[in-house]
């Protein structure tokens, strides 16, 4: 998914906070977006968005209201976040407090900051990092805009009949199989749903995740490296004898430095959501109507070496991309994809670590 949007087909209007996006932005090759409806506002919301289908009736709960789960099936199980109980109007949320990792190593003097201090220190070393990697000018303007349109395709290609290929294109690898496999679910079902971003009132950067070292030394058990966490940043560094030669160290670091790097970005999007399951007989399993925060990770190609992401960007820097004569449009040469969503793939990812973590502890 390829989040570059040139400036020149941006109209904003900074009064009352609002940006229209009023012209056609490329995100993906082959997939065009047709903006002219998304809007981006601050402030209250304006009424929730009318809809034809009927929510369940007031005071009574929820799940009751949905069909016998032999009825169902995997249908009731597609992995969106959505209400389970109108009355209380919360949505459950797979991570309500992330679990940063602290400093792990003993070189280390954060080891002995405060939290909110070493959170900051990992959140300016890493979009640093990612605007050195882009450009000032890209990163997070013009990346915030191509991460709201991205979202709207998503949600485009994921409700029925869904777009395999342009989910392919978007997603990652993993994600990917993820969502077929519940695709296939819903189709041998007959069952469809919905997923429609009326509004979004607002979005922010929640985290930048950077990854540094050789691919390999992120695999599980991995016996070669010593793998290195602080909250967001994370490096793979090569295993050595001499502990306690800080040189010997600082030399482990910077190779590991050049040898790798990747970026994962969490976007919180402040949105209206209608979601919609219905059965094969068109019966409403699930309607879900709300104005809530949306988290979407969107994942860059992991670049080995670190330099290559800067070759492509100067490979594809020549190429003359709509004709713009916009002396600060960036072809970063490599596209964006979309790795998570609302946290379901971490969420089961710090469920393995837990249960791996636990065993060796009764080990």
């Amino acid at each position: 998914m390829k989040l570059l949007i040139p400036s020149n087909c941006l109209r904003r209007c900074i009064s009352s906070k609002t940006i229209l996006l009023r012209q056609t932005c490329i995100l993906t090759s082959g997939h065009v977006l047709r903006t002219a409806n998304l809007t981006t506002t601050k402030g209250e919301i304006e009424g929730p968005p009318q809809d034809p289908i009927p929510t369940p009736p007031p005071g009574v709960p929820y799940l009751e209201t949905l069909l016998p789960p032999e009825k169902t099936g995997h249908s009731i199980k597609f992995p969106w976040v959505h209400n389970v109980s109108p009355e209380n109007g919360k949505h459950p949320q797979r991570i309500k407090q992330y679990p940063y990792k602290p400093p792990n190593f003993w070189t280390s003097l954060l080891s002995v900051m405060p939290f909110y201090l070493n959170y900051n220190v990992a959140r300016w070393i890493t979009v640093r990092t990612l605007k050195d990697s882009t450009s000032p000018s890209y990163f997070p303007d013009e990346f915030m805009i191509g991460a709201s349109l991205g979202l709207i395709q998503v949600c485009k290609a994921l409700s029925s009949p869904p777009d395999r290929k342009g989910l392919e294109q978007m997603f990652t690898t993993r994600l990917f199989d993820r969502f077929s496999t519940e695709l296939d679910n819903l189709e041998a079902e007959k069952s469809t749903v919905s997923i429609k971003i009326p509004k979004i009132h607002d979005s922010h950067i929640q985290d930048v995740w950077l990854t540094m070292g050789p691919r390999q030394a992120f695999a599980r058990k991995s016996a070669e490296f010593d793998v290195l966490h602080f909250m967001t940043l994370k490096i793979g560094v090569r295993q050595g004898n001499e502990e306690g030669n800080w040189n010997y160290f600082r030399n482990k670091l910077a190779k590991s430095v050049v040898e790798g790097i990747g970026f994962k970005v969490d976007v919180a999007f402040d949105v209206d959501v209608i979601y919609t399951l219905k059965s094969a007989k068109d019966e409403v399993l699930i309607f879900d109507q709300c104005r809530r925060i949306l988290v979407v990770r969107f994942e860059s190609p992991y670049f080995e070496p670190s330099e290559r992401i800067m070759e492509m960007r100067k490979d594809a820097s020549d190429v003359d991309y709509y004709n713009s004569n916009d002396n600060n449009l960036i072809s970063l040469g490599w596209n964006w994809r979309v790795g998570d969503i609302d946290y379901l793939l971490e969420s089961e990812d710090l469920e393995i670590e837990e249960r791996e973590n636990q065993t060796r502890a009764v080990l």
